[in-house]
């Protein structure tokens, strides 16, 4: 009796401590269009990253050769 009254115990601790939560919100539009706005502007950041760095590789590699 007393094995089973831990095993239903350690099953309700294991049950309480997995079970999703059913206070979670839903983000509202603010915060959605928020994320997009930052998300948007990390994307053009490091599109303009790469095009630095594309030019710079191709400076360096064909910049004295621009004539040939």
């Amino acid at each position: 009796m007393e094995a089973f009254l831990i095993l239903i115990a350690s099953w309700l601790i294991v049950y309480l401590a997995t079970r999703k939560k059913d206070s979670i919100r839903p983000m509202d539009q603010y915060e959605k269009e928020r994320i997009r706005r930052s998300n948007k502007r990390f994307i053009e950041e490091e599109k303009e990253s790469n095009r630095k760095l594309k030019r710079a590789l191709y400076d360096f590699l064909w910049g004295a050769n621009k004539n040939l």
